[in-house]
């Protein structure tokens, strides 16, 4: 049964770029969950919808308690779940308060904060810790190879290629959207300059490989990029995980992404900060890489800017994303307490801007700032406490280095953008390496973990 678990919880990791939301099945209930004379924005999803980690995540609740035998005390009250299960109280509390109180849909949403929360818990009780840990981090970088393969295709071919089932993105719609900067010939990289090849369109789109945005697919291989480090320096293969970690890197130039390229940056300072001694090969091979992924890009990286410069097309995005911010401090300021409601940013907008209610503003690009704004300063506190004590008394593992460096990266692209806790993709990510962390963390008087 424990070799069923981790076989069930590896292909719940390897497939979280892959994953549909479903809401077919559910039709008939979101009809019927909207209240009667309840207007809605046409912009609003009105889908009750799930995903299907939504459904593997309870069964591997009910495998650990019943089969593997984990007490529930152990599994649902230590290692900082509580605060986990504050931000679900406080969500729910936001709603009731909220003037959308009486919309069933919005409880039913936490539906898939309580995935991510179980997530956690299944991470921070493993049995065989690193043994466990090295399967599952195994099967993220597995998977991230393959969609670095996708993006780098996708890049070049300027267009997807068809793969619905997997939840490849309709690439028409990015061409005019914020997942697009322009290049002058349309030219990919140096060696279209070199040889003389110019395309019909100056526009250059970002991959985004099955992910719902070019940044979500750039966080993401922002995180396995820093998670083969360790793997690199334990393997005798040093050829074929230079050549993995080439492959992340090159992958995540290519979705452009601003906040995953720094969190990168800052994850890997963590990891060589603990390394030390043992890291040179490491250094040199992230610094060559670096060198020649910016020569080959230089000029696409200079007009998409943000990187090595400074230009209208970032001004133009960071302006909008303080504004939101400013936005999200107002409703922190007249709803200290329990917030607009949660998934109600966007509706409440209107009556902090005087604008036209059936406008659609954007969420605030700060997961702090938007749980703040949406469930209350009380959900925030919960949320910062359980960030604060995910570092208390660690105990040294193979893989630490790289999860801390993980979870660092993360943080820092929740200052920047929402997906870290408003997207599927993005809470298990999230909560996943805080739970792999938090595997680490004594239990009580306990410094090593057994499961009975």
């Amino acid at each position: 049964m424990h070799s069923f678990f981790k076989f069930l919880f590896a292909c719940l990791i390897f497939a979280i770029p892959i994953e549909h939301k479903y809401d077919k099945p559910m039709r008939f209930f979101s009809n019927r969950l909207i209240p009667e004379g309840l207007t809605l924005p046409k912009w609003f999803e009105t889908k009750l919808y799930f995903y299907p980690s939504d459904l593997i995540a309870p069964v591997l609740i009910l495998i650990a308690l019943f089969a593997l035998k984990i007490p529930f005390r152990r599994l649902f009250l230590e290692k900082n779940a509580p605060f986990l299960w504050g931000i679900c109280f406080f969500g729910a509390l936001s709603v009731a308060a909220s003037p959308l109180w009486n919309y069933p849909l919005l409880y039913l949403r936490l539906w898939q904060w309580l995935t991510g929360a179980f997530l956690f818990v299944l991470a921070a009780n493993l049995r065989d810790r690193d043994k466990t840990i090295r399967i599952l981090l195994l099967s993220l970088i597995a998977m991230a190879s393959l969609q670095s393969l996708l993006a780098i295709a996708q890049y070049f071919h300027q267009g997807s290629f068809g793969l619905r089932i997997l939840g490849e993105p309709n690439f028409s719609r990015a061409m005019s959207g914020a997942s697009a900067f322009h290049v002058p010939d349309g030219c990919r990289w140096i060696l279209d300059r070199w040889a003389g090849i110019s395309y019909d369109t100056n526009v250059v789109v970002r991959v985004m490989g099955t992910a719902a945005h070019p940044n979500v697919l750039g966080g993401y291989l922002a995180l396995t990029s820093l998670a083969s480090l360790d793997f690199f320096t334990a393997s005798k293969k040093k050829w074929l995980w230079s050549g993995l970690i080439f492959l992340q890197l090159f992958a995540l130039n290519l979705t452009f992404s601003r906040a995953a390229i720094f969190a990168f940056a800052i994850g890997a300072a963590i990891w060589f900060a603990i390394k030390r001694k043992t890291s040179l090969p490491a250094a040199i091979l992230l610094f060559s890489s670096a060198a020649l992924i910016g020569f080959l890009f230089q000029e696409q990286l200079f007009h998409r800017g943000g990187v090595v410069n400074y230009n209208a097309l970032v001004s133009s995005s960071d302006g909008f994303r303080i504004d939101q911010q400013n936005l999200a401090l107002q409703m922190i300021q007249k709803h200290p307490f329990f917030g607009v409601g949660f998934q109600q940013f966007s509706i409440q907008a209107h009556e902090f801007l005087n604008n036209d209610p059936k406008t659609h503003v954007n969420g605030a690009h700060n997961i702090y700032l938007m749980m703040a704004a949406e469930m209350g300063t009380l959900a925030l506190l919960c949320f910062l406490a359980f960030i604060l004590l995910s570092f208390r008394r660690l105990e040294p593992s193979p893989f630490l280095p790289s999860l801390l460096a993980m979870f660092i990266g993360l943080l820092f692209i929740g200052c920047c953008d929402f997906y870290p806790t408003l997207f599927q993709m993005g809470r298990l990510l999230f909560f996943l390496t805080a739970g792999l962390i938090a595997a680490h963390g004594q239990l009580r008087n306990q410094l090593v973990i057994e499961v009975r």
